[in-house]
């Protein structure tokens, strides 16, 4: 079942590169660099893989509660406007539940990042990106860890092949590099609360 996982993973990863990156995939679609005189094209805006991406934050949570204390961060609507500052706290605010042992909190946590990364003004895809790569992260440690008793498994339902869509999409993008630093700190998905009774 695992090298099962493993190889759709490693499928899906090449297939959101190539579609990312170029070739005939649904974001291939921007205007072809030229060059004219000499003077180095302008690169590709930020903002078309922002545009592009941003619809996948629109999902409902897949986790149901997990036991006492789940279940207490509310889904928010599509923000106006939105910081750097709050899809950080609302990223930071998913690790916490996630090691906590409250797995739908920090779904919803990380979804409603993704959502206030996809309005930020500057059109930046860093903080969309790590807000996708976390929430696909979580979808991956609660399918490979299980997930507390009475919650559902989202990687064995139907809905489980968008998770590791996000992930293939997070990963062709690479993390951003902050996310990197933030390992050699010693935080690990691994760590997570015993399971229930």
């Amino acid at each position: 079942m695992g090298a099962v996982g493993l190889v759709a993973g490693v499928v899906l990863g090449a297939m959101g590169m190539m579609s990312l990156r170029g070739g005939d995939g649904p974001y291939a679609s921007s205007p072809a660099s030229t060059r004219s005189m000499g003077a180095a094209s302008a690169p590709a805006p930020a903002s078309t893989f922002v545009t592009a991406v941003s619809v996948n934050c629109e999902l409902a949570p897949m986790l149901s509660k997990g036991g006492e204390g789940d279940g207490q961060v509310a889904l928010q609507s599509r923000p106006a406007a939105a910081t750097g500052s709050e899809v950080g706290s609302l990223i930071l605010s998913g690790k916490e539940a996630a090691a906590a042992g409250r797995q739908r909190d920090a779904e919803v946590s990380f979804l409603n990042a993704c959502r206030n990364a996809a309005v930020l003004p500057e059109g930046d895809g860093i903080p969309l990106s790590d807000a996708m790569y976390q929430l696909g992260r979580h979808y991956a440690t609660v399918a490979a860890f299980g997930a507390p008793k009475g919650a559902r498994n989202c990687c064995s339902a139907p809905s489980g092949s968008t998770a590791r869509a996000w992930k293939a999409t997070a990963r062709a993008w690479g993390p951003p590099t902050r996310r990197r630093s933030s390992r050699r700190r010693g935080w690990s998905p691994c760590a997570r609360a015993p399971a229930g009774p």
